[in-house]
């Protein structure tokens, strides 16, 4: 009979054995979460950021996306989903997948998403960017809407490009505008620069100091003094004029210079393109160098080496913007980080990998996948304290 109740007490030994190993464990797997927990402290959060707060420049970080982000003097909020509400009121950038609901800002906004953006408004330099159209975009100093679908409505008074693939249904401005498309522009309405350039014929183009003339051989020189432009699929090799020149070409353009409004478009990069109240260049290639004072657009599969204005800047590649600078509102956007980014009331750099260098003085923000330099050396500091 005891013979027979050895087997019932080694069994319950043998499972008070397992049942200490398993405690054991639990408390060796909590003691290293807490550990793991502690070392990832200092870092980036991969969750969005309920609420982050600064007068001077903040960054929140996450994968999901921060719900409210506040700031007076520059914020970004960065995420694969929209943002809902991004408010402040000198430099704002949001930036998803999906569209942002309503981004405001007073000195340079971005807002760019594969869904159009429902509203973005701003007064000194905005750029919205998507795969179907933008509903409204609007800006007083420069703009620039983008989209395969054409653009509803854009409407700006310095300087003004809209981009389909369709065309542009209704793109008004003051003293620089050009819509493009593989389809004729429907409407294409301007005082000082215009320019319409389509496979097929623009159906009505008005303009009192510009108008466009189209060939498929190149149009060696071509002068005047109030508007002109050059058409043809080898390049431009000289465009002058000093309120209204466009020039367009399956070869880049050496040189267009104008005044008062300029476009540049090729397959190719444009070399130089100059202008003071609004300038948009677009080739699937870089663009060397675009300059304009109140609103400037660069756009290509490549990065562009350098882009400058003072009211409103958006330069955007798959490849990052060597170098982008503006003082009123500025944004850069790419896969590949933004080598350098300079600017004074809101800056706002975004890319898969860190940004190498970014600068400003009232509002900073860098995103990527990676961690910024700036911030492994502050987590670091603090790792080390």
């Amino acid at each position: 009979m005891n013979v027979a109740k050895i087997p019932i007490f080694l069994l319950l030994v043998l499972c008070g054995s397992a049942l200490c190993e398993e405690t054991n464990d639990v408390t060796a797997d909590s003691d290293s979460e807490e550990v793991e927990a502690a070392k990832r402290a200092p870092e980036v959060a991969k969750r969005p950021l309920d609420s982050v707060y600064g007068t001077h420049g903040m960054s929140g970080f996450a994968k999901r996306p921060l719900d409210s982000v506040y700031g007076t003097h520059g914020m970004s909020g960065f995420a694969k989903r929209p943002f809902d509400s991004i408010s402040q009121g000198e430099g704002l950038s949001g930036f998803a997948k999906r569209p942002l609901d309503s981004v405001y800002g007073t000195h340079g906004l971005s807002g760019f998403a594969k869904r159009p953006l429902d509203s973005v408004y701003g007064t000194h330099g905005m750029s919205g960017f998507a795969k179907r159209p933008l509903d409204s975009v609007y800006g007083t100093h420069g703009m620039s809407g983008f989209a395969k679908r054409p653009l509803d409505s854009v409407y700006g008074t310095h300087g003004m490009s809209g981009f389909a693939k369709r065309p542009l249904d209704s793109v008004y401005g003051t003293h620089g505008m050009s819509g493009f498309a593989k389809r004729p522009l429907d409407s294409v309405y301007g005082t000082h620069g215009m320019s319409g350039f389509a496979k097929r014929p623009l159906d009505s183009v008005y303009g009192t100091h510009g108008m466009s003339g189209f060939a498929k051989r190149p149009l060696d020189s071509v002068y005047g003094t109030h508007g002109m432009s050059g058409f043809a699929k080898r390049p431009l090799d000289s465009v002058y004029g000093t309120h209204g020149m466009s020039g367009f070409a399956k070869r880049p353009l050496d040189s267009v210079y104008g005044t008062h409004g300029m476009s540049g478009f090729a397959k190719r990069p444009l070399d130089s393109v100059y202008g003071t109240h609004g300038m948009s260049g677009f080739a699937k290639r870089p663009l060397d160098s675009v300059y304009g004072t109140h609103g400037m657009s660069g756009f290509a599969k490549r990065p562009l080496d350098s882009v400058y204005g003072t009211h409103g800047m958006s330069g955007f590649a798959k490849r990052p913007l060597d170098s982008v600078y503006g003082t009123h509102g500025m944004s850069g956007f790419a896969k590949r980080p933004l080598d350098s980014v300079y600017g004074t009331h809101g800056m706002s750099g975004f890319a898969k990998r860190p940004l190498d260098s970014v600068y400003g003085t009232h509002g900073m923000s860098g995103f990527a996948k990676r961690s910024v330099d700036s911030d492994e050396e502050e987590a670091e500091t603090q790792a080390e304290e």
